[in-house]
């Protein structure tokens, strides 16, 4: 006879519960504390009882802890109000009541205004009902699921980097339950220039202005004319543009380019003609009027004035109109120009200084050159020939940089690094799209920061290419970023990087750009400051100028045209450092 073994369950009362209560859960889990009566019996292949095999057993069900809890909002927000939520949903998936225990933790800049930050619970059934929560929940039954939303209440002053929270939930009954979600948070908000200056009507800015021992000289062109002013005190959070300009010179000159460089105490200045021509810094004084000295080039050889003039070691570099580099040795008695030995013929699309020592010349066909200066010698020399990103080959380069040992270079929407001493390229990441300034480099940590025509701000490891936490950011939704200035600093009190960017964005339905300045703390991008005037059809300069890196200095930029009342002056804008 063969004979098959069953448990037969009995119930005989839930005491736990109350004996009204189903003796299941509503997921079919028996609850806890429950008491059945077991009894071991015997039957044939046909179910018939044979004999029983035991005593009545009690036996009471034990706890089972088991919770999901799950992100319902995003885990990121810019606020540009007074208050932010994040939501989550907690169930208890138990078979017995429990709660959870609930911490906040925050991460926020020393210095910085602390955010404020509050608990509630919500009840499915009562969505107008938020209960304060503080280091507990109210008590989940089993199958029971709430919100639970998190309030943040950024500073009213806006003194804040943006703020990470970690949130932890742990089980009441269970400690070895632990859950947790991570949040990031900052605001946007109005950030106004601290000073102004503009140039006389119908005056545009040329060329990039630059800094000396902290004072600011710049050129203007009025059609016929270039005039040079300077601030004469050190510009700083104290010593603003006002009563603080003066003309420092009047330079006769044909109509030049905005492509301009100062080398020692020579100010070069490329015409539209293919001409270069200087003066000097230091007979530039008391509103003199000066004529502007032309360089002799070499017979028939003009320079491209499409393209800047650049700077390695003590030497002028410049292309001419046959995709040529040349460089000038202003020293005398020879004042020589030597041409410089390249991978390729095609046109020149980049032509611009690593550091003070190398220069970089990138090409249409995608190749790169970079040549080092000798300090000893005066020369220069061949360094790295004809690069070209893997897999990008015959794309115009738009922009070379350099740090640390690593080449960054970029082409159409690619972006590649090289490293120097290892002569091999350690990543190659394409973007949404072109960039549209070049890319910059936190002065703090391995990364790089990039901005593209498509209105998207990455930042990425320098040596790994991978994406850095919260990036990429769609700053310029709806928009198409034509070209931009892109800056990094940190204060040297706070050791808080902030890009600096100013951007000519283009609308698809007008044919006006606009001029938009925005700060963005680079380790939490959700949290920036916007400067809030917009101009209209107004070039913008090319790149952002520091005074220093203390919280006395200022962060410069500028547009060549169109501003002030009658829209036809160049005007500087100087921000406290963020």
């Amino acid at each position: 006879m063969r004979y098959r073994c069953w448990m037969l369950v009995l119930a005989v009362g839930a005491v736990s519960v109350g004996l009204a209560q189903p003796f299941r859960t509503p997921h079919g889990l028996l609850w806890a504390g429950t008491i059945f009566e077991l009894r071991a019996i015997a039957t044939d292949s046909r179910e018939t009882l044979l004999f029983s095999l035991s005593a009545p057993a009690r036996v009471s069900v034990g706890a089972i802890y088991h919770w999901s809890v799950i992100r319902e909002s995003p885990s990121t927000l810019t606020l540009s109000g007074n208050e932010g939520w994040f939501a989550l949903t907690l169930k208890n998936n138990s078979n017995a009541v429990d709660a959870l225990s609930v911490h906040l933790k925050t991460f926020e800049s020393a210095d910085a205004t602390p955010w404020t930050f509050t608990l509630f619970e919500q009840t499915l059934d009562a969505s107008d009902r938020l209960v304060g929560v503080t280091n507990e929940t109210a008590p989940f039954f089993p199958c029971e699921t709430r919100r639970l939303w998190i309030r943040a209440w950024p500073p009213a002053n806006r003194n804040t980097d943006g703020v990470f929270v970690h949130w932890l939930g742990t089980s009441r009954h269970a400690p070895e339950l632990v859950f947790r979600s991570e949040f990031a948070a900052g605001v946007e908000a109005a950030h106004g220039a601290h000073t102004i200056a503009s140039t006389g009507a119908a005056q545009q800015i040329v060329g990039e202005p630059v800094l000396i021992q902290g004072r600011l000289y710049w050129l203007t062109w009025n059609g016929q004319q270039l005039f040079l002013f300077r601030t004469p005190n050190p510009l700083q959070r104290n010593s603003t543009f006002v009563n603080n300009v003066e003309l420092s010179a009047r330079i006769n000159a044909p109509a030049p380019t905005h492509h301009t460089i100062v080398i020692g105490s020579r100010w070069y200045v490329l015409t539209q003609s293919g001409r270069i021509v200087f003066f000097e810094l230091g007979a530039a004084q008391n509103g003199v009027t000066l004529n502007a000295q032309p360089l002799n080039l070499p017979p028939g050889i003009s320079a491209s004035p499409t393209l800047p003039l650049a700077q390695v070691g003590n030497l002028l570099a410049f292309a001419d109109q046959h995709h040529r580099v040349w460089v000038h040795n202003p020293a005398p008695p020879s004042a020589s120009f030597t041409m410089l030995p390249a991978s390729s013929a095609q046109p020149i699309t980049v032509l611009c200084s690593l550091d003070n020592s190398m220069l970089a010349v990138g090409r249409s066909d995608g190749r790169v050159d970079v040549y080092r200066y000798d300090w000893n010698y005066g020369t220069v020399a061949l360094e790295l020939q004809g690069l070209c990103l893997p897999l990008v080959r015959s794309q115009p380069v738009r922009f070379v940089t350099w740090r640390d040992g690593i080449l960054v270079v970029a082409s159409n929407a690619s972006v590649g690094a090289y490293q120097e001493t290892q002569r091999k390229w350690l990543w190659v990441r394409t973007l949404d799209s072109a960039l549209a300034a070049e890319p910059v480099h936190d002065p703090l940590r391995s990364a790089i920061y990039l901005l593209t025509v498509g209105g998207w701000l990455h930042g990425l490891e320098r040596t790994t290419g991978k994406p850095l936490p919260l990036y990429p950011q769609h700053l310029f939704a709806g928009v198409g970023v034509a070209r931009a200035a892109l800056g990094c600093i940190a204060r040297r009190d706070r050791g808080v990087p902030y890009l600096y960017i100013q951007a000519q964005l283009s609308n698809a339905q007008s044919n006006s750009p606009t001029m938009r300045v925005m700060f963005v703390t680079a380790r939490n991008p959700l949290n920036r400051f916007v400067f809030p005037l917009s101009l209209t059809n107004v070039p913008i300069g090319s790149r952002w100028l520091f005074t220093g890196d203390t919280d006395q200095d200022l962060a410069l930029c500028w547009i060549v045209s169109g501003g002030g009342a009658d829209q036809t002056r160049g005007v500087f804008y100087g921000f406290l450092m963020r």
